[in-house]
């Protein structure tokens, strides 16, 4: 048996364990109180999602294409105990696949540690949970960021967050700051093994966050293909999160260094990124209430600041309905154009990049807390 196949065997053995053990949980935590007695709370909490689409799409010169697919069917397991928590979460569409698995170690006031299986801080469209977005799945510039540019996405790692003022105080004086290190690793999610001569294959992240406005810094190591040399990059971003009453934006803007270069006489390019989604909510003032939903994603990538006709760019528009926070039924308009001369791996590093268009229609759920 391979070791990539014993892995997922133990991910989905441990997931069936872990299952049960939230279950026994959690009927334990609802046992009938005794006299005088008020009910124990488990320590353990669970939470889940499970997204059903339907995509009609055009590639390129394709004929037109359709498939039903389960997008995501995802458990979450959350432990705590005094100042210690714990988060497992699955992705259990085929095989059981490990998709965060950290701890949480409160230090004292305004002061944690982070440490395991999770996200990189640069961008909040990137780390925010996509139960939480209003579009049915993050898009084509998240593919780009997350798996080409390798800025975004999980890794094994540690972080200090230091928050500072007090709940009651005016958000630009409770600036919120965030310092740490990842393994780096290659396009297919293997761990860099290098030595210090190249950094040990790191990557380094800082972000400040000062209410609904963040900036961050990344330093990292990272291959653009498997049998390439470990390289070096940087990346730095601007983003603004705000959600006031039915109204919720993102925003960034992004600048950094690349491995992804058209030209081969060249190791580096200057890549910039910008994307904002805007969302109005009418109805859902609670959790559970009906609520409808229109939204707008827009943004783009120059993976090259040198060339020209390059750009990735990404539109999408869409309607939500549902009952807000439990389930929603999603109809997307998904449109991206790739320039002629954007890098043959800029969306898929087996296949040239091409236009797309796309009607999707998705049915979500989700649980607990996310």
């Amino acid at each position: 048996m391979s070791p990539r196949a014993l892995s997922r065997r133990l991910a989905s053995s441990v997931g069936a364990a872990l299952l049960c053990a939230a279950l026994a949980g959690r009927a334990h935590g609802k046992s009938p109180d005794l006299p005088g007695q008020a009910a124990k709370k488990s320590p353990i909490t669970m939470s889940g999602r499970l997204f059903v689409r339907e995509t009609v799409a055009k590639e390129g010169d394709d004929d037109l294409d359709a498939a039903t697919s389960l997008a995501s069917a995802r458990l979450g397991l959350r432990y705590q105990h005094k100042e210690l928590r714990a988060r497992i979460e699955l992705e259990v569409r085929k095989s059981a696949r490990l998709r965060a698995a950290y701890l949480e170690l409160d230090l004292g006031p305004g002061r944690e540690l982070q440490a395991g299986l999770f996200k990189l801080p640069l961008s909040p469209l990137e780390f925010t949970s996509a139960w939480k977005l209003p579009m049915a799945d993050r898009g084509l510039l998240s593919t780009v960021l997350r798996d080409r540019l390798q800025v975004a996405g999980r890794r094994v790692g540690a972080a200090l967050r230091w928050r500072a003022g007090a709940r009651h105080c005016p958000w630009w004086r409770r600036p919120e700051l965030e310092a740490g290190y990842w393994q780096g690793q290659n396009d297919t999610e293997d761990p860099l093994a290098v030595g210090a001569d190249a950094g040990f294959g790191k990557v380094g992240s800082a972000r400040v966050t000062l209410g609904p406005l963040g900036a961050s810094a990344q330093v990292r190591a990272g291959t653009p293909a498997l049998l390439t040399p470990v390289r070096h990059a940087w990346a730095s971003a601007l983003d603004v999160t705000l959600e006031h009453r039915g109204l919720r934006l993102w925003g960034e803007a992004m600048l950094g260094s690349s491995w992804l270069v058209a030209d081969p006489t060249r190791e580096q390019a200057l890549f910039v990124e910008a994307r904002a989604v805007v969302a109005w909510r009418a109805g859902g003032a609670v959790e559970g209430a009906p609520y409808l939903e229109p939204y707008v994603l827009v943004g783009g990538v120059d993976p090259d600041t040198r060339l020209t006709d390059d750009l990735v760019l990404e539109a999408t528009s869409g309607l939500n309905a549902g009952r807000w926070q439990r389930w929603r039924l999603q109809l997307e308009f998904q449109l991206w154009r790739i320039g002629a001369n954007a890098p043959r791996g800029i969306v898929d590093a087996a296949a040239p990049p091409r236009d797309h268009t796309a009607l999707l229609l998705q049915l979500a759920a989700a649980f607990g807390k996310h």
